[in-house]
């Protein structure tokens, strides 16, 4: 369980790090339903799953990287709205 949590919290740095808006909240909605879905594994499930998401972790790692070499414009979602 706690391998779990040290992954999740992983896993969501890395999305937060994200330059996108909508890779990130792709990233983030993703993380939070893969962990929802197999938090309630045991045994050979939980190990594979674990796996898993340290490959993901992995891929999620090198589109950070990608996404800060190269950033996009701001999102309308990121500019702040004026208060008139």
């Amino acid at each position: 369980m706690l391998k779990a949590v040290h992954l999740y919290k992983r896993l969501m740095r890395e999305a937060r790090q994200m330059q996108d808006y909508n890779f990130r909240m792709y990233a983030i909605r993703r993380i939070r339903a893969g962990y929802n879905q197999n938090r309630v594994l045991q045994g050979q499930a939980a190990d594979e799953a674990l796996l898993e998401g340290e490959k993901q972790l992995a891929v999620l790692t090198r589109q950070s990287v990608i996404s800060r070499l190269y950033p996009s414009a701001k999102s309308v979602m990121e500019t702040p709205t004026p208060s008139w």
